[in-house]
Formats: C-alpha cells, sequence, structure tokens
C-alpha cells in the first residue's frame, strides 16, 4: 500500500463513490501493525488471521464497510488510515480532475460487476496500484 502524504484536496467523495481497498477487489487481506491493533480490530467485531511471516491480518472484504462507507473510520488501522490508490493520488496531484477520477471509478465497479475476468483485473490494478498492464 502506497502511504496517503497529500490530502490538499477533498477526496472523501472519490473514496465514498469507491470503496475498492476495502471491499477485496484489490487486496485480499491488510497487514496490521501488532497485536494491540489486532485486538482491537476483533473488539470491533472484525475477522482477524494470523499470517504466515506477516504477522495479523484484516480479512478482506472489510466487514466494517457497508455500502462503500466504513463504519469505523475513526478507529480504522493506520494502514488504512495511510493509504491512497493511484486515482487518489493522481487527483490530489492534478493529473486527474475529479470528474476523470469518478469515470474511472465507476468503469472499475461496473467492471468488475459485470465480470471477475483475468483483464478487469488487470485493469483495476493497473488504474488503482498503478501495476504494470
Amino acid at each position: 500500500m502506497k502511504p496517503n502524504t497529500t490530502s490538499k484536496k477533498d477526496d472523501s467523495a472519490l473514496c465514498l463513490a469507491c470503496g475498492l481497498c476495502c471491499d477485496g477487489s484489490l487486496f485480499a487481506d491488510v497487514e496490521l501493525s501488532n497485536r494491540v491493533e489486532a485486538d482491537n480490530m476483533e473488539c470491533l467485531g472484525l475477522e482477524v488471521e494470523e499470517g504466515d511471516l506477516t504477522g495479523h491480518l484484516l480479512l478482506q472484504p472489510c466487514r466494517a464497510l457497508k455500502g462503500r462507507c466504513c463504519q469505523i473510520y475513526d478507529y480504522r488501522p493506520g494502514v488504512c488510515r495511510q493509504f491512497a490508490c493511484k486515482v487518489l493520488l493522481d487527483y490530489q496531484g492534478g493529473s486527474l480532475t475529479k470528474e476523470e477520477a469518478m469515470q474511472i471509478i465507476r468503469m472499475a465497479r461496473k467492471m468488475l460487476s459485470d465480470e471477475q475476468s483475468e483483464g478487469a483485473k488487470k485493469w483495476v490494478a493497473r488504474h488503482f496500484l498503478g501495476e504494470p498492464p
């Protein structure tokens, strides 16, 4: 996950339209920083597993996601606080307008709802995670 180092523009509308980072579309799990954070997530009713070498994992889709809104936003894990997808970073950096970013989000959501093909997954990974085609 790439850290969110800027937040000059209001990005809440993009995130609330998207939710792909929490619904299992981009990640199978999220690595938690330590046992205390894992315990806190479990206390909030979220499913946490022990990773082989990586520590504690918050499974995706996240149970705290209702629609596209995080129900534990103020208490979310540090990695979730720091994450910013490529679409968000490009918007914040000025290389995408809000409408262009929203169009990418709409297209990704449509592609993923219509099909779970490797082509759709690669397109989403390229646009949201910056992975090569």
